[in-house]
């Protein structure tokens, strides 16, 4: 065989090889990449509020509420849909269906907010609420906060077929009143805890508070010793 002929076939092989390695590579790793290319990308719509302190949402409404210097609503992935306008009427913010997409939850903010009253299946975060006293019931939904470590405010919780999680706080009073609930405030300041107990309710907490509280025989406070 000559060998311009030996060259020739060398080469097609070397080419032929290379396509097939790129094919075998495209396949493994292919969908990964369209995966990546053909995401949605992520948008961020934000819009100032009338002031308010009070929140009252109506059932199923999930939704964050945030300390900050001004009153706002912030959102993301809004489908190119314009930011929906929330009522506020007399210093109260009400959290209701506004045509958002299911995966897009609003994120309030506020200087002071007081109050929050949630109804069934509300999943409801606060974090970092600067106030000297503090209110929130729910019935059947779940809560999760926490206050600036650098106030001890007054804090009432009255629930309901609720989990409540407290976080990373000092608090100078914890006000309860449960009623088929679970309550965990462990890692927690809290100089008292006073309040009741009620049919299969269960309070967390440290062993560094003054306790007064009313339970029946149904519930039990557990200390994060136990």
């Amino acid at each position: 065989m000559k060998k311009s002929n030996k060259l020739l076939i060398a080469y097609l092989i070397l080419n032929i090889g290379g396509v097939f390695l790129l094919y075998v590579f495209s396949e493994l790793h292919g969908p990964d990449v369209r995966t990546i290319q053909a995401s949605k990308p992520i948008t961020y719509h934000e819009r100032s509020l009338p002031p308010f302190s009070v929140i009252v949402a109506d059932s199923g409404m999930h939704f964050s509420v945030e300390h900050d210097y001004d009153h706002k609503v912030y959102l993301h992935n809004t489908g190119g849909m314009k930011v929906p306008k929330f009522k506020i009427s007399n210093d109260t913010l009400y959290v209701t269906d506004v045509g958002l997409p299911a995966d897009v939850k609003p994120r309030f903010f506020s200087p002071k907010v007081t109050y929050i009253e949630g109804k069934q299946r509300n999943r409801i975060n606060f974090l970092q609420l600067q106030t000297d006293e503090f209110s929130i019931k729910i019935k059947g939904g779940r809560v999760d906060g926490s206050f600036d470590p650098n106030i001890e405010p007054v804090v009432h919780i009255e629930a309901n077929n609720s989990r409540i999680r407290l976080n990373d706080s000092s608090m100078k009073v914890l006000d309860l009143k449960l009623d088929n609930t679970e309550c965990n405030a462990t890692k927690n300041k809290i100089k008292e805890i006073k309040g009741s107990l009620h049919y299969l309710s269960f309070l967390t907490v440290d062993l560094n508070s003054k306790m007064k509280l009313i339970t029946d025989d149904t519930s039990r406070v557990i200390t994060d010793k136990e």
